[in-house]
């Protein structure tokens, strides 16, 4: 009879770790957001008031079909696998985030990036962006940039790609690590673009 109770026992405990872990898994993704908030951080001034325009377009499939809203950033996965969306804090359109971080970025390098009708364009199209995440997470992005003049002669053109992987926690998942690491690279990117020699080149 004790050893039934033992077994019993073990059943029960086993049991009872795994539905707190699914818990855990399953009830922290719910409704999540990710502040894309950028702050510029620059020291050096290469612009000395050049005019820009800066236009910025979110082409993901997703979202030009309107299968998914303008602010989505992606998914975190409860326990058993299940999808929950996950969006930008505020609900704040990502090309929108996008352009006023590139904006401020910019302004903070010396230039004028707010004119409406500048005589060079830097066009970005937001091709990828996207996070995953269950106990670990993984963040991909693509970004085309280009720089147009007046005329619409093409200046200067780039695409940044990655496929990032994010480790999370046993206990929280990737929900931490993504809230933490994905607006570190999203300023990374913003400053890959910002900072690489031959846009500042071409921005002249």
């Amino acid at each position: 009879m004790s050893k039934l109770r033992a077994k019993r026992s073990r059943t029960w405990i086993a049991a009872l770790g795994a539905l707190l872990i699914l818990t855990g898994s399953f009830g922290c993704v719910v409704g999540q957001k990710i502040d894309l908030t950028y702050t510029p951080d620059t020291t050096f001034t290469p612009g000395q008031a050049q005019p820009l325009t800066v236009a910025v377009a979110d082409l993901r499939p997703h979202v030009k079909n309107r299968e998914k809203s303008p602010a989505y950033l992606g998914r975190l996965r409860g326990g058993f696998g299940n999808p929950w969306d996950v969006t930008t804090e505020g609900d704040v359109p990502l090309d929108q985030l996008f352009r006023v971080g590139l904006m401020a970025d910019l302004e903070a390098m010396g230039f004028k990036a707010h004119e409406p009708q500048g005589p060079k364009t830097v066009k970005v199209e937001i091709l990828d962006y996207d996070v995953d995440g269950m106990i670990n997470g993984a963040f991909r992005y693509e970004i085309k940039v280009r720089v147009l003049d007046g005329t619409g002669a093409q200046l200067f053109e780039n695409t940044l790609k990655e496929d990032r992987a994010i480790s999370g926690s046993f206990w929280t998942g990737a929900k931490g690590a993504l809230q933490k690491n994905v607006p570190l690279i999203h300023a990374e990117v913003i400053r890959k673009i910002t900072r690489e020699k031959s846009f500042l080149e071409a921005i002249q």
